[in-house]
């Protein structure tokens, strides 16, 4: 069963433009995978060096465009006067996105070589990703 536009933007707390962004992201960070597992480009067996992260950027790009956006709307929001739905949203907007990009990086320092975590403990941000999820869904019910 997939879910309509509106239950996502309901339960995720993105709109459809940070969707969009994250999409575009993952489609290039696609891209630069497969380049990158075909050794046509960003390869290097040196560990510890920068390849991985190049294929990982449009991510984090995609999260510091998002944050941007989040910095913009809340200043809007606190202009005209809905203080409580700005921090609301803020803050739920800004825990996704630091749980989302602390599992990109521990990911990446796990694949570059700098990091010896399992990845369990690399895959505990998911988790809270889902636990935070869980109640936010329970909240609009």
């Amino acid at each position: 069963m997939l879910f309509a536009l509106q239950e996502l933007v309901r339960w995720l707390g993105l709109t459809v433009f940070e969707m969009l962004v994250h999409l575009i992201a993952l489609l290039v960070f696609t891209v630069f995978l497969a380049l990158r597992l075909d050794d046509v480009a960003f390869a290097s067996t040196i560990p510890g060096s920068y390849d991985i992260w190049i294929v990982f950027s449009p991510l984090f790009v995609a999260d510091a465009l998002c944050t941007y956006f989040n910095i913009i709307v809340l200043i809007r929001l606190y202009i005209e006067g809905h203080i409580k739905e700005a921090v609301t949203r803020t803050v739920w907007s800004s825990a996704l996105l630091f749980v989302w990009s602390l599992f990109k990086v521990l990911l990446c320092r796990r694949l570059a070589g700098l990091s010896n975590l399992d990845y369990s403990e690399i895959m505990s941000p998911i988790f809270i990703v889902l636990q935070l999820i869980a109640i936010r869904a329970c909240q609009l019910h």
